[in-house]
């Protein structure tokens, strides 16, 4: 089965976290919620999410999860989370791959060529907003994908 293979060298901030079980209409983690979230928190489980954009209509049409478990020896996936701001800070460098992709999204990836346009959209813990928490890149606006970081070093494996 294919993998999504990226390359990255990037450092970036994201915030604030945002969960389905929050308190508050927003879904934003109180620092308390957050605090509670962390105090366990396994470093395997924090990962980055990536998105290509339809190459005709330029929003988001399929998502990976980039794990610290697919990063290749010798990079480097650190974060610190500041709770009371509610942000982190995310270093990535190397290679990280996907797990094996289900069938039909390689072809799918494959059929967009040269048009295919790989973004780099939040920093997730436990997969994001359901069982974690979700955090958008800070500056990036939620519907502004052609402001996302692009990812430009990538492949299917």
């Amino acid at each position: 089965m294919p993998k999504l293979v990226i390359e990255m060298d990037h450092a970036f901030q994201a915030g604030p976290m945002k969960a389905h079980g929050a308190k508050n209409r927003s879904g934003v983690l109180s620092v308390k919620e957050l605090k509670a979230l962390l105090r366990d928190a396994n470093p395997t489980e924090f990962s980055v999410s990536v998105s290509f954009l339809d190459p005709d209509e330029g929003w988001p049409c399929v998502g990976f999860e980039m794990t610290t478990k697919g990063l290749k020896k010798g990079g480097v996936f650190e974060f610190t989370v500041n709770e009371k701001a509610r942000l982190a800070r995310i270093t990535v460098k190397g290679e990280l791959s996907s797990s094996p992709l289900r069938a039909g999204v390689a072809p799918f990836i494959q059929k967009m060529g040269r048009k295919a346009d790989l973004r780099l959209q939040a920093f997730n813990y436990k997969g994001g907003e359901w069982n974690g928490f979700t955090a958008p890149i800070v500056g990036q606006g939620v519907k502004d994908f052609q402001n996302w970081f692009k990812i430009v070093t990538w492949k299917l494996r």
